[in-house]
């Protein structure tokens, strides 16, 4: 009889056993690498029989239990509690202090699918890093642009030398020949959302910038799922400070935020019809400035998103107003019609 039959196998050989510490190139252990890889795999698989349900059809939450119990009865020789630790906790590769908890720079790949790769301090994001919202898919808007590069060597090489500029400019020109399809017309609305989407080389979401504390906290740019990006300032997780919106639609705003909302001195401009809002906003509405029309003309007074005021004016060229007041998005003229005096 064996001496312990537990380290041998079937045919009597002695089994070799695993080795937690040995890693792969990125510096992640191998065999918990294995296990990452296998649950990102069936997590994958369940989204997409999710996305392709019918608007009827529940979606089916993912068997972690299940999955749990399979990956391990294929792999008997995986600790199991190490499975599960890792179907919980992800895993991280980098830098760590004597106590060994993570400080300096180091890369997490979240149980979720999230990514994250930059500074760490005292176990946390802090510092600059690049955050990867995996788990939320990506638009297929952003899937298109991305899936450029494999259409145009030109584009490649602008992409490799950092030339973004200049690289959407040709992503959009490629786009132009493509417009007939919806995602076409949809990525040239927004040259912002093509640059960017090049420039971090994902068709995912991201955060790219400061964090504190695990949170968004100073400088970053956050391209969301539908599009959007924004570039400036944040605090404690939210948009804080001076920052611009490049929506996804083409319009873009220009300002101050508060608490993740439009807050202070601002400026919209609207794309679809070329006009301006400029002025003061609160709590993310626009509530007095004015609101400038592509032929010069514009529109004084205040606000609630669209003008409310009964004493707002508007103004033409060579000095001359019209005053009255917006009622039921309409305005109405209170017959006061000026001309202001010019030097000769």
């Amino acid at each position: 009889m064996l001496d312990n039959e537990e380290d041998y196998g079937e045919d009597g050989i002695q089994d070799t056993p695993l080795d937690y510490n040995e890693t792969n190139e990125e510096g992640f252990s191998k065999i918990e690498y294995q296990i990452y890889q296998s649950l990102i795999e069936a997590k994958t698989k369940n989204q997409k029989a999710n996305a392709a349900l019918g608007p009827d059809e529940d979606p089916e939450p993912f068997d972690m239990e299940g999955w749990l119990e399979t990956f391990t009865e294929a792999n008997p020789k995986i600790d199991p509690n190490r499975t599960k630790y890792v179907s919980v906790y992800g895993i991280y590769s980098g830098d760590r202090d004597q106590l060994q908890v993570r400080q300096g720079q180091g890369k997490y790949l979240a149980a979720n699918g999230d990514t994250y790769s930059g500074e760490y301090a005292e176990g946390q994001r802090n510092g600059h890093g690049f955050y990867e919202y995996k788990s939320l898919g990506a638009n297929p808007v952003d899937e298109l642009v991305q899936s450029l590069r494999a259409q145009s060597d030109t584009l490649k090489d602008l992409v490799a030398d950092d030339k973004f500029e200049e690289a959407a400019k040709c992503a959009c020109n490629l786009l132009q020949n493509n417009q007939d399809t919806p995602a076409a017309q949809t990525a040239l609305e927004s040259f912002k959302r093509v640059f960017y989407v090049l420039q971090s080389g994902t068709p995912f979401p991201y955060y790219d910038g400061e964090f504190k504390d695990n949170l968004n906290d100073g400088q970053g740019i956050m391209k969301y799922l539908n599009g959007n990006v924004y570039k400036g300032e944040w605090q404690q997780g939210q948009k804080q400070g001076f920052g611009v919106m490049y929506y996804a639609n083409g319009d873009v705003y220009r300002g101050e935020w508060q608490q993740g909302k439009k807050h202070g001195s601002g400026s919209y401009f609207f794309s679809k019809f070329n006009s301006t809002y400029e002025g003061e906003w609160n709590n993310g509405k626009f509530v007095e400035g004015v609101w400038k029309m592509p032929d010069g003309i514009y529109y004084q007074g205040k606000f609630d998103d669209i003008p409310v005021d009964v004493n707002g004016q508007f103004v033409f060229g060579e000095g001359t107003r019209m005053s009255g007041e917006f009622r039921d998005s309409k305005f109405r003229p209170s017959n006061r019609f000026t001309v202001e005096s010019r030097d000769q």
